[in-house]
């Protein structure tokens, strides 16, 4: 049975992290940043057959903190402290060196889990696969500049 989605909380999520990722671009300069984060959250229901609301929202938003001047509080503010936390959790600590970022976020993933959220360890192991797969992927286009789903979900 499919858990039913909450469009309103999903536009929400989506409209936020649109406007806070307004003007910035992937790596490859043409894609609206915003093609990431959407493109995530697709793959962790879509893929990975995640259906919590928390764990959706999150992966939407799970740049805000990083790459925008959004903070740990406007999330709390407009989705509640269980996203806040899910997307800190998501956030690397962008004062470290490249190395020891990535080293101090894997270790961060490790120890998210927290009880009572059976969706955590799922969103977790999505989380932590989404840089090697999301971020290969930004030259998977269509002529047009838009992502195709089918060499996306081809190219797991």
């Amino acid at each position: 049975m499919e858990t039913a989605i909450d469009h309103q909380l999903w536009q929400r999520a989506v409209s936020f992290a649109a406007r806070c990722h307004d003007g910035q671009y992937r790596k490859d300069g043409c894609t609206p940043y915003i093609a990431h984060p959407v493109r995530v959250a697709f793959v962790v229901r879509h893929v990975f057959g995640e259906a919590d609301q928390t764990a959706l929202v999150a992966a939407l938003l799970h740049d805000v903190i990083e790459n925008t001047t959004t903070d740990y509080d406007d999330l709390i503010e407009h989705f509640g402290q269980a996203v806040a936390d899910a997307v800190a959790a998501l956030t690397k600590d962008s004062r470290l060196a490249e190395q020891e970022r990535e080293q101090a976020y894997d270790r961060q993933l490790e120890q998210a889990f927290r009880p009572g959220w059976s969706s955590w360890p799922t969103f977790t192991t999505t989380s932590a696969i989404r840089a090697a797969t999301s971020n290969a992927r930004s030259s998977l286009k269509s002529q047009s500049g838009r992502f195709v789903v089918q060499e996306i979900l081809q190219s797991l």
